[in-house]
């Protein structure tokens, strides 16, 4: 099996201004465990399932409340 057979050229992307839910609704719908952030013109990072477990529902917080672009 080569890489090419189960990637997708066409990468959804996050805003950094957006929400840690909107994130993880994303997430779900597009059945996948991360998400670059920002742009395919201007890459900023990359969000993972993990980051919001750990950064934010560990923690507490507000999903609704805190930003990408502070996880």
């Amino acid at each position: 099996m080569k890489v090419s057979e189960v990637m997708s050229r066409d990468a959804e992307f996050i805003d950094g201004e957006a929400t840690v839910a909107d994130a993880a609704v994303m997430m779900g719908e597009l059945e996948v465990g991360a998400l670059p952030v920002g742009t395919a013109e201007r890459l900023q990072g990359i969000v993972t399932d993990r980051d919001i477990l750990y950064r934010v529902v560990a923690k507490g917080l507000d999903s609704a409340a805190v930003r990408i672009r502070e996880v």
